[in-house]
C-alpha cells in the first residue's frame, strides 16, 4: 500500500516491521523505481553486492555508496573494490572518493590501481 500511495512512509515501515515478504516487497520496490527501499531490502536479504551496485547505478555521486559501505561493513575490501571500480570511468567520482580514503583498506594501492 505504501509503495502505491505514500512512498515516503515505506522505508520507515520496512525498517520497523517484519510482517512482510521481503522478496515480494523488493519486486514491488524495483517495479516502482524505489531505489533506497530496494537497497534496504537487498541488504536485508544479505545481497550487499547487489545493494551496492544498485546504489552506484542510481546516482552520479558515490557518496551514498560510500556511506552504505561505511554503515554496513567499513572493513570489507570487496565492497570498497566495487566502489573504487565505479570511479574508474569518472574523474568527478574519483575526486569524490578522496573524501572516503580513511575507510579504504589500502588507500595507496586503490589510488594507483584506478589508472590501470
Amino acid at each position: 500500500m505504501y509503495a502505491k500511495y505514500d512512498a515516503k512512509k515505506l522505508l520507515p515501515y520496512l525498517r520497523s516491521s517484519a510482517n512482510y515478504n521481503v522478496v515480494e516487497a523488493l519486486t514491488l520496490c524495483k517495479e516502482k523505481g524505489l531505489t533506497e527501499e530496494s537497497v534496504f531490502l537487498l541488504d536485508k536479504l544479505g545481497d550487499r553486492r547487489a545493494a551496492l551496485a544498485l546504489q552506484l547505478r542510481s546516482s552520479d555521486s558515490i557518496r551514498a555508496a560510500c556511506m552504505y559501505v561505511i554503515e554496513r561493513d567499513p572493513g570489507s575490501q570487496e565492497l570498497w573494490d566495487i566502489v573504487v571500480d565505479s570511479c574508474r570511468e569518472s574523474k568527478a567520482k574519483f575526486v569524490e572518493l578522496f573524501e572516503y580514503l580513511e575507510y579504504l583498506m589500502n588507500p595507496v594501492h586503490e589510488i594507483f590501481s584506478i589508472g590501470e
